[in-house]
């Protein structure tokens, strides 16, 4: 959230076990003012793409990106199917959006894609 002063803390646990889904990985979201009020994103919370299955290895990486008007976590999913990357906004909410190969512009072919990537604002 633009103007917020709550600092954050996402740590990508991509080796994490979810139900039967071995090593389906996720992210936990942490408050520094409260670190008990901890929140969690998979590939099977609400808004995300896909779901959470054997060795997707979902928050790896885990990046986090701010520009004008929003922050967010860019999460990494390079292990299911081709590969993925999932925005998480920084209060913990999905906002519907990922890059996937094949999908919505974002070129096919790939092997993990979002195995590593960065990002940079640019409000001149």
């Amino acid at each position: 959230m633009p103007g917020s002063t709550m600092t954050r803390l996402a740590v990508g646990t991509p080796y994490e076990d979810l139900g039967s889904a071995t090593n389906a990985g996720m992210v936990q979201l942490f408050d520094f003012n409260n670190v008990a009020a901890d929140s969690s994103r998979t590939q099977n919370s609400t808004g995300a793409a896909g779901d959470a299955h054997d060795n997707s290895r979902y928050g790896s990486p885990v990046v986090a990106l701010e520009g004008a008007p929003e922050r967010v976590w860019l999460v990494g999913n390079p292990f299911h199917a081709t590969g993925a990357v999932h925005v998480v906004n920084v209060t913990g909410g999905f906002s519907s959006r990922a890059w996937l190969p094949g999908s919505g512009g974002v070129p096919g072919g790939a092997s993990r894609f979002g195995w590593s990537f960065g990002g940079h604002d640019d409000l001149g």
